[in-house]
C-alpha cells in the first residue's frame, strides 16, 4: 500500500501514541464511519501498526485532521515570541515537532536576561536582541525539519507501483552509515541549545 503509512510510538507506562495518514484531498470527509471501517482503511499493515489497531476498542479518541507544516515569517515580535507548533509547526513524519519546541524553550532560556530588571536595562534592547538572535538559531533547524518530514512523507506515501519499487530498492541498498549520520544530525545539531559533548560521542 503506498496511500498511506502508521507510525506507533511507544511512550513508556503502557502507553503508546500511533498516527495513520492517508492520501486524500484537502478537507476531504473522513473515510469511516465504524471501527470496523477505521481498521480496514490500514488493513494491509502488520506488526505493531496491526496489533495497535487491534487494541483500539471505540474511536472517541481519535482524532481526524488535515495534516498540515507551516513556518510563520517570524519567529518574534518585540517582547513576544513563538515556539513549537506556533512558529514551526511540522508533519509527524519524524517525531519531531515536540522534540522542536523543547529545544526552543531551552534556546530561550540560555538567551533571556535571567531577570526582569536586566531586561528592563537599557529599554528593552536586551529583550529583543535576545528574541532576535533565538531566530537566528533556531529558522534554519525548523526550516530543515520541516523540509525532511515532507519530503519523507512523500516518499513514504508514494501511489506509484514503479516509484514504490524503486523507493523500496533504494532504502535496502542504502548503507547504515548514512541513516546513522542523519539520525545523529536530528538529535545533536540543536543550534542554541547546550549539548554535553560526551552524550554525543559514539558508542
Amino acid at each position: 500500500m503506498g496511500r498511506a503509512a502508521v507510525a506507533a510510538c511507544p511512550l513508556g507506562h503502557g502507553q503508546t501514541y500511533v498516527f495513520l495518514t492517508l492520501n486524500r484531498p484537502a478537507r476531504a470527509p473522513r473515510q469511516f464511519g465504524s471501527l470496523t471501517e477505521f481498521r480496514e482503511l490500514w488493513s494491509d499493515f502488520t506488526g505493531p501498526a496491526s496489533r495497535a489497531l487491534l487494541a483500539l476498542e471505540n474511536l472517541d479518541g481519535v482524532l481526524h485532521n488535515d495534516l498540515e507544516d507551516g513556518l510563520a515569517p517570524r519567529f518574534w515580535a518585540p517582547g513576544v515570541a513563538l515556539l513549537g507548533d506556533a512558529a514551526h509547526s511540522v508533519t509527524p513524519n519524524m517525531g519531531q515537532g515536540a522534540g522542536l519546541a523543547v529545544e526552543d524553550g531551552c534556546c530561550l532560556a540560555n538567551l533571556l536576561p535571567a531577570s526582569p530588571l536586566e531586561a528592563s536595562t537599557g529599554t528593552r534592547s536586551v529583550l529583543n536582541d535576545a528574541l532576535a538572535e533565538y531566530e537566528r538559531l533556531r529558522r534554519p533547524r525548523a526550516e530543515w525539519i520541516l523540509k525532511q518530514s515532507y519530503t519523507l512523507g512523500k516518499i513514504a506515501q508514494l501511489e506509484s507501483a514503479p516509484l514504490r519499487f524503486l523507493r523500496d530498492w533504494a532504502v535496502r541498498l542504502t548503507p547504515a552509515s548514512v541513516n546513522d549520520r542523519a539520525l545523529r544530525r536530528i538529535i545533536s545539531d540543536m543550534p542554541g541549545v547546550p549539548i554535553d559533548p560526551q552524550l554525543m560521542a559514539p558508542t
